[in-house]
């Protein structure tokens, strides 16, 4: 009789995810792979996931309750020899048919390299913005990257430009899972007496690691500019991040502390986004913009600098303005304008189907590409 364990086991692809900039759940980079996950039939693959920090609690117990794996290594930045030597010894004994390495610059060469001289055939990096915060090392080592490298994803054709050149690269649009952002009342209601807003306020919002490339001052500084004239206005900030400090002294000094609520992490975005009036999104660099797309979904009127890859503006009330125009954002977002918050996420969950934005097609998507 046919061995049909036998035959299971030798016809499943095993993968190993490599998230280079932390497996937390409020990561852009960890946000955009944990999507497809959920969303992809997983028949014939097995996942491992590896980063150099401790996750979250849930993010564990979903790899696990698959039967998937995590392990942390060491210290990518500060201990990188003892990173590539520990990730060339767990793909070495795992005999790993794919690497999929999702990073932001050539630096993803220090997880190439390793994985190269392992035996992996496959080894797949994923940028997902358009610049670096090591423009240096990124220098160093693109060529290098470029070469270990068998296969490229970008996720826009901007953010694919800028990390490899001529080289050929494939797109795979980020992806959300639409129905999850639909507008609630009740959550707006629920989330406003948790962050201690009032029902009639006028709110303006924000959803974004607490980082200098996301933009916060000006945020805040923009909307010293609508205070003025909607003393009604409350800026709403979910996130967590390195640049608090900062943000929570520029607001200080502004005198706004008593209209501002800085949240931190949460877990039910979608909550936070039903609380909002208006989104605001002034980045200084994208290489996708996943955050914009969830607020469209959730009906918002949505402003946002004119460095977010326009395949995500997928609704009419969402502009792009340049940074340099403060003035502009400060009118626009000052504006009133009812809006039927029901009928604008319906009518966004529509366009960003039809616009192939929604996970289910992009989850497939990379499963057949895993599978080719």
């Amino acid at each position: 009789m046919e061995d049909l364990t036998f035959k299971a086991e030798n016809t499943m692809k095993k993968i190993l995810v490599i998230i280079t900039t932390g497996f937390v759940s409020w990561g852009g980079l960890t946000t955009s792979m944990m999507n497809y996950y959920r969303a992809m039939n997983k028949e014939g693959l097995r996942f491992d996931f590896i980063s150099c920090n401790t996750p979250d609690k849930e993010l564990l117990e979903q790899i696990h309750t698959d039967g998937n794996k995590y392990e942390r290594l060491p210290d990518r930045k500060k201990k990188t020899v003892s990173y590539m030597i520990a990730l060339y010894r767990l793909v070495k004994r795992n005999s790993y048919d794919i690497v999929h390495i999702h990073g932001n610059s050539a630096t993803m060469a220090i997880d190439l390299f390793p994985c190269r001289f392992a035996g992996v055939g496959r080894r797949i990096i994923h940028v997902h913005t358009t610049n670096t915060q090591h423009p240096f090392l990124h220098k160093i080592l693109l060529s290098l990257m470029n070469r270990l490298a068998t296969d490229r994803v970008a996720v826009s054709q901007d953010a694919g430009r800028y990390l490899y050149g001529a080289n050929p690269f494939y797109v795979l649009n980020n992806a959300i899972d639409s129905e999850n952002y639909r507008y609630s009342e009740k959550s707006r209601r629920s989330f406003r007496m948790k962050f201690d807003i009032e029902a009639e306020a006028f709110v303006i919002g924000s959803v974004g690691k607490l980082t200098e490339t996301k933009n916060h001052i000006y945020l805040v500084e923009v909307f010293a500019e609508i205070f003025k004239t909607r003393p009604d206005s409350v800026l709403l900030i979910v996130g967590e991040g390195p640049e608090r400090d900062r943000i929570e002294k520029r607001i200080r000094e502004l005198g706004l502390a008593p209209r501002c609520r800085l949240v931190g992490k949460q877990t039910d975005i979608p909550g936070c986004l039903s609380a909002m009036d208006f989104f605001v999104f002034p980045s200084l660099y994208e290489g996708f913009g996943l955050a914009l797309l969830e607020a469209e979904a959730s009906g918002l009127p949505c402003i946002c600098s004119e460095n977010i890859p326009s395949q995500v503006m997928v609704v009419s009330n969402c502009k792009a303005i340049p940074l340099k125009d403060q003035s502009r954002w400060a009118a626009e977002l000052a504006e009133d304008s009812f809006v039927d918050r029901e009928k604008a996420s319906r009518d966004a969950i529509c366009s960003i189907v039809s616009n192939q934005l929604d996970v289910g097609a992009q989850a497939d998507e990379l499963r057949k590409y895993y599978l080719k």
